[in-house]
């Protein structure tokens, strides 16, 4: 496998040592012959006449074959379909992907949306099994035409993370900042266009550390005509919208660029957990109309074939591939991270414990699915999405749907947000001072990485600098009102799924995000305030719903007109068991229509409501949304605070009105049902 690696990863110096090898083999011949014929007293010797005979018909055919290569390689690929290729049956890619999965096909997708039957070709196939194995039910366009490095010029790599060990060593957790408890205001969004510029700079997060490994994944060979005409007669069937626009239903094919420990093992042996980080094998290649960012609730399907031996073993019901649904913790649809749970004996458990980045393994994953886990009524891009209070009640697992929403609300990584104080001050530690990033009042800062302690490593988009800052000087784009209540069970407190995160978003918001975390064993982590141990039963549930401020929610709306009641939402996530139990006890004391179940096993969200508005409702509010955004006022001295080192300024309802400002100005993807699913970056993107 490592020799497999280094001769693909260095293709070219390969190439260069071979052709220097056979001049050099063809410069030697000559000598042996004149050893025995003197080339001056037998110029025509028949072993001569062989030798120059065989060394232009070599030196002609090497240039052809580069030649025709090179031709196919620079004009524009298509096929010319005969009678028989123009009366195939068409296929949607849900129809396709059954194929697939119930009749166990070995197809592919080409150009022109053709779907090839490659079964008798695969253990043929000059590049080896493996590389069709690995491309069976997506697209082979890119593979068929190019060389693995045709995109190198096109990459610009993204900033990677700080080491930790440079995060400023100042105590945050007893300087934060008070929430508003103000009213939550009617939000606006910014005019159209205006988040081209830090759109873009968040669109591409891939670092060079992870744009080497996805060239190292990538199995592209320049096909000749011969093995193009030869895949033409393997077309069984079409799917037209192949090719053309983005589909939630594709399996693609993603590289697997980071894998880190999640967790310690729990018992010695085998790993709790890990931090996976995908990213779509040929990038530059993305649909217009893909995601730009997942929303809360929004999850994937990885798809990974099989080895017999490994089917074998697993006592699997004959499907050479195994699929699971897992909650992306944040990214879009070319790059993003999950968070998966190790689970003794599970198949898909077995396959990451033994897939490393060095193995190059090449994974087919789709989506987003699910319904957006936010307030249909402030629909996204009018509204903000938020809840007044949301209660994310999760076991194991099940925490992520709620670290999902968590980060982000209150932790984006995917546009902007607004500095509501200034910042320049020394945060101590060696070196640190010269890490600070300085931002000033309204300044809009994007965050690249959480990290720990409080602090992030972010972007100040006016002066285009990076640096370390306090999460608690920035506004949350959702503003200063809505309330976020975050209960995770786990055995260990060690492996808590999120927890770093979590912290650093109650430290910087206490009275808007809150954490309690019941667990059976502390471990070896040190216990915050709201850290119990025991089992998650009736009455702590029930103390958990009154003692975050939820239940007295719950009574304000018996009291109050309907249009100025609180949007309240509960959402559970976790086993079977819980979920029934945790659904009866709060049935008790909080209106069921208030409470929603993740299902167990694939985490999708169930809303009858959509929370995204269509494309057209948005073009219709365009110019009152300006008008809205016109009236903004600007914050006042006693918003931002005094100077670089307050941060003890209540916020007032100008922080709400500014931070709604920073909403993300993005056209709405419509289904073919006519909902809107997603955001989208505009067509004309760079």
């Amino acid at each position: 496998m490592l020799l497999q690696s280094v001769v693909r990863r260095n293709r070219r110096i390969h190439a260069t040592c071979g052709i220097l090898l056979l001049i050099l083999g063809y410069v030697n011949v000559p000598q042996g012959i004149d050893h025995d014929f003197p080339l001056k007293e037998e110029p025509f010797a028949p072993m001569f006449l062989v030798y120059w005979a065989s060394l232009i018909i070599w030196v002609s055919l090497f240039g052809y074959g580069e030649y025709s290569r090179r031709r196919t390689a620079s004009s524009d690929v298509g096929y010319d379909f005969n009678p028989g290729t123009a009366k195939l049956p068409t296929l949607t890619w849900e129809s396709f992907n059954r194929k697939i999965a119930d009749e166990h096909r070995q197809l592919v997708v080409g150009v022109g949306g053709l779907v090839l039957d490659v079964t008798q070709w695969i253990r043929s196939h000059p590049g080896g099994q493996q590389v069709l194995l690995d491309a069976i039910g997506t697209s082979i366009v890119i593979d068929m035409f190019i060389d693995e490095e045709y995109d190198k010029s096109l990459f610009k790599a993204f900033a990677g993370c700080p080491a930790s060990d440079s995060i400023p060593t100042t105590d945050l957790t007893n300087t934060l900042s008070a929430p508003s408890v103000h009213a939550q205001q009617t939000v606006t969004r910014g005019a159209a266009g205006e988040r081209s510029v830090n759109a873009s700079i968040a669109e591409s997060r891939i670092t060079q550390h992870e744009w080497e490994r996805v060239l190292a994944s990538r199995r592209t060979n320049i096909h000749s005509r011969a093995a193009i005409a030869k895949l033409m007669t393997m077309a069984v069937a079409r799917i037209p919208e192949a090719g053309h626009a983005y589909s939630k239903f594709e399996f693609r094919r993603y590289a697997l660029t980071q894998k880190t420990l999640m967790s310690p093992p729990s018992d010695g042996a085998s790993p709790a957990g890990y931090h996976l980080t995908f990213c779509l094998l040929y990038p530059h290649e993305a649909y217009p109309d893909e995601p730009s960012f997942f929303l809360p609730g929004h999850t994937i399907e990885i798809r990974l074939w099989l080895s017999r031996a490994m089917t074998r073993r697993a006592g699997h019901d004959g499907s050479p591939y195994v699929t699971r649904y897992y909650t992306p913790i944040s990214g879009n649809a070319t790059h993003f991270t999950i968070a998966i749970k190790v689970r003794p004996g599970g198949l898909m458990s077995d396959l990451i414990n033994e897939i490393g980045v060095e193995h190059h393994r090449q994974f087919q994953i789709r989506g987003p699915f699910g319904s957006p886990l936010m307030n249909p009524e402030r629909a996204m891009p009018i509204g903000n999405g938020s809840f007044d209070h949301i209660v994310f009640i999760g076991v194991g697992s099940g925490t992520v749907p709620g670290l999902q929403s968590a980060v982000f609300q209150f932790a984006q990584t995917y546009f902007p947000q607004l500095a509501a104080v200034a910042h320049a001050q020394d945060g101590g530690g060696s070196g640190s001072a010269a890490n600070m990033l300085r931002v000033s009042p309204r300044d809009r800062v994007l965050i690249k990485y959480p990290m720990h302690s409080g602090w992030v490593w972010a972007t100040n988009t006016t002066t285009h600098c990076d640096g370390y800052l306090p999460l608690r000087a920035l506004v949350p784009w959702i503003g200063r009102t809505p309330r976020f209540t975050m209960v995770a069970a786990e055995a260990s407190l060690d492996h808590l799924v999120g927890r770093t995160t979590f912290d650093l978003i109650s430290n910087a918001y206490p009275r808007q995000f809150q954490t309690y975390y019941r667990v059976k064993s502390l471990g070896t982590a040190s216990a915050t305030q709201f850290t119990t141990q025991g089992r998650v039963d009736r009455d702590y549930v029930k103390g958990v719903m009154r003692q975050c401020g939820y239940l007295d929610l719950v009574e304000q709306q018996k009291h109050v007109a309907e249009e100025m009641r609180p949007a309240l939402r509960i959402v559970l996530c976790g086993p079977q068991k819980f979920l029934d139990d945790c659904y009866d006890w709060l049935e008790e004391i909080v209106p069921e229509d208030q409470i929603c179940v993740l299902p167990t096993g694939s985490y999708l969200t169930l809303q009858e409501q959509n929370a995204l508005v269509s494309g057209d409702s948005v073009a219709q509010q365009h110019k009152l949304q300006q008008q809205r955004r016109a009236q903004v006022p600007a914050p006042s001295a006693a918003t931002l605070g005094a100077g670089a080192s307050s941060y003890s300024a209540v916020p007032t309802d100008d922080d709400d009105a500014e931070a709604a400002a920073l909403l993300p100005d993005l056209p709405v993807h419509s289904s073919a049902d006519g909902h809107a699913e997603w955001f989208v970056l505009p067509a004309g993107r760079k």
